[in-house]
């Protein structure tokens, strides 16, 4: 069921929001008729980072970072916290609300223990491919300046 925001998306933008493809701590995806993504984001400060990095990724003429393909962003609204964007197919990096920049990861003062527990879970759940997608991140922050802070199997998809 559509919540408002998402309606009033629908009739703003002419379309219709068809079919739910996640949902999450962030918000909720929906596929439209046009075979667009839109994300409702619940928090305007994770739904404007999150299109800091979309304009980024526009602005470097980036869709692709060592063969896993990024939505490219269409639209947005800042009034309905919403982004459209391409839909993508494996492989693929997604999701990017907890894309900061180097200062604003430095704020965070991260122990050290934290960041190793950190690395060690993403080793864990990535296993094999877990090289491949440091890879991946350490172009993502050379080509962006984000660093991404919420690698999961939802969010980095192999083949």
């Amino acid at each position: 069921m559509l919540n408002d925001s998402e309606k009033e998306f629908e009739r703003k933008y002419n379309l219709q929001l068809i079919a739910m493809l996640g949902h999450g701590k962030d918000g909720r995806v929906w596929e439209s008729d046009r075979h667009t993504a839109l994300k409702f984001f619940y928090d305007f400060d994770v739904y404007t980072r999150e299109l800091r990095a979309y304009r980024i990724l526009r602005s470097v003429r980036r869709d692709d970072f060592l063969g896993h393909q990024v939505p490219r962003l269409l639209n947005n609204d800042d009034s309905l916290h919403a982004i459209e964007m391409t839909i993508v197919a494996p492989p693929f990096l997604l999701d990017f609300a907890a894309a900061y920049m180097e200062k604003e990861v430095e704020r965070f003062a991260f122990h050290p223990d934290v960041i190793a527990e950190r690395e060690n879970h993403w080793a864990e759940i990535f296993e094999a491919h877990w090289p491949e997608v440091m890879a991946i991140r350490e172009a993502f922050f050379l080509q962006t300046g984000l660093i991404l802070l919420d690698l999961s199997l939802n969010n980095v998809r192999f083949e």
